[in-house]
């Protein structure tokens, strides 16, 4: 499952017991951009430097039912996706900030994961994964310890980010919301700003010639690895890209 369409396939999901005509339109919609994007795929350029990145972001209480909150997040090597992920909060947010607090705290497993996955493979992370927020407030408040009287509420477990900041793993950063590659995981965007969200996630049209898998170059190997574990790790669905890779490769897979 590509990234672009992961909010509206998460979003069905919850109706799957109980549809009715309204989301019958909804998932042939889907189907109709699928069939209108066979020919895209994510592009993996060599970069060399294997940095990893996060972006996360969040609506607020955009379930109309259990005025949840949606949480996406996606995970980059070398500026291209190998993780997102697009799911409802599992506790009901009192503001946009803690909406926006919670949000890494609920997937930062695909963070930890592969930093300590290419440390195995001697492509230790020199510095802290920058996590890109688009929330001021949220990120003053995972550095923040102090602000008891505000977030005492909030479940220990959510936490998680200031220990991760404590012990060198994660950076948080601010990131404008334009720029943010998690938007369209967390509500429907129009046309003109999907395509730009697409295009910065690394998703182009790939309609060159099967690559010879001997010549991949190491940097890809690795690069295939991480995707299939992670696939494995997170969700089924998103296997599909490894396929999509393999159907559609760029030539930036090959040797010079």
């Amino acid at each position: 499952m590509l990234p672009t369409f992961a909010f509206a396939v998460s979003k069905l999901a919850q109706f799957s017991n109980r549809y009715n005509e309204t989301h019958w339109k909804a998932a042939k919609g889907v189907l109709r951009y699928l069939r209108g994007t066979t020919s895209h795929g994510i592009t993996y350029r060599r970069r060399g430097s294997l940095i990893l990145k996060s972006y996360t972001d969040s609506d607020y209480a955009g379930d109309k039912i259990s005025r949840k909150s949606a949480t996406a997040m996606v995970v980059t090597i070398d500026e291209s996706p190998i993780s997102w992920q697009s799911q409802k909060q599992p506790c009901v947010a009192l503001s946009s900030t803690e909406a926006e607090y919670i949000a890494p705290n609920v997937d930062l497993k695909d963070v930890k994961w592969p930093r300590a996955f290419l440390s195995e493979l001697t492509f230790a992370q020199p510095e802290p994964t920058t996590v890109f927020v688009d929330n001021q407030s949220a990120i003053k408040l995972s550095k923040n310890p102090e602000m008891h009287s505000r977030t005492k509420h909030i479940d220990v477990r959510y936490h998680f980010t200031r220990n991760l900041i404590e012990q060198g793993e994660i950076s948080v950063t601010y990131i404008p919301t334009t720029e943010q590659l998690a938007d369209s995981l967390t509500k429907p965007l129009m046309k003109t700003k999907l395509v730009e969200n697409r295009k910065e996630l690394g998703l182009h049209e790939t309609v060159t010639p099967r690559a010879n898998v001997s010549r991949l170059s190491p940097w890809t190997v690795i690069t295939l690895l991480l995707m299939v574990m992670l696939s494995a790790c997170a969700d089924p669905l998103q296997a599909e890209v490894f396929m999509v890779l393999i159907s559609y490769p760029s030539k930036d897979l090959e040797h010079p």
